[in-house]
């Protein structure tokens, strides 16, 4: 069956969170006048600290003794309002346009904090994306993998399951629901990943090369 559509992850999958915190730990470190090099270690470890830290913005705060109602407040605020450009991963604006020269229809879905995610995908710096259809998952009301998210998103976007490939990095997340509706599933990640049925590739980029390539 030929593929019409593709829908992506956001965060770690167009581009790395860890430049958007970032540039919002810069900013917080101006508004309070300290060293950026404060959180030094929590930027070189960041991956590791936003996939464990239930909340990384109490962490961050706490790790570094600056925790106090105020400071959480400020560093939410310039989270979800900060102006700024991130750049996304080596090769992907023009894999990009290449899935829509085929005729690709994209889509974006995302979990997170509406403002936040909102936020992130005006600040990437991406041609093309007045054509793909953005959308954070908690604007259906509940997080990805909520299949109300997930079926709400594909209806908005027209898109058929059985002819659309997700491609995202955390499996629970992205690609087990739409697989389980007749999708197909890209896991990017750098760890093995113990499944037949679960194509990967260490980024997204590769990814795109093979739906460009191929005929999954």
């Amino acid at each position: 069956m030929k593929m019409e559509s593709v829908v992506f992850d956001l965060d770690n999958t167009l581009f790395p969170e860890s430049e958007y915190f970032e540039k919002v730990l810069l900013e917080f470190s101006k508004e309070l006048s300290i060293p950026i090099s404060i959180f030094s270690e929590i930027l070189i470890n960041f991956d590791e600290f936003r996939a464990t830290k239930p909340n990384i913005f109490k962490f961050i705060l706490d790790t570094t003794d600056l925790y106090c109602e105020k400071n959480y407040e400020l560093l939410f605020e310039i989270y979800t309002t900060i102006q700024t450009q991130i750049s996304p991963y080596n090769e992907i604006e023009n894999g990009i346009l290449s899935l829509l020269n085929k005729d690709l229809r994209i889509g974006v879905i995302t979990n997170g904090v509406i403002l936040s995610q909102q936020n992130k995908w005006k600040c990437l710096k991406l041609r093309y994306k007045e054509q793909i259809h953005f959308k954070a998952a908690r604007e259906y009301g509940q997080d990805k993998p909520s299949a109300l998210s997930f079926d709400s998103f594909m209806n908005e976007c027209e898109f058929a399951y059985e002819k659309t490939i997700f491609v995202g990095d955390k499996f629970k997340n992205d690609i087990e629901y739409p697989m389980s509706q007749g999708g197909k599933g890209i896991l990017i990640t750098n760890d093995e990943y113990d499944s037949e049925k679960i194509i990967c590739f260490q980024n997204t980029s590769e990814a795109i090369l093979e739906i460009l390539n191929s005929s999954i």
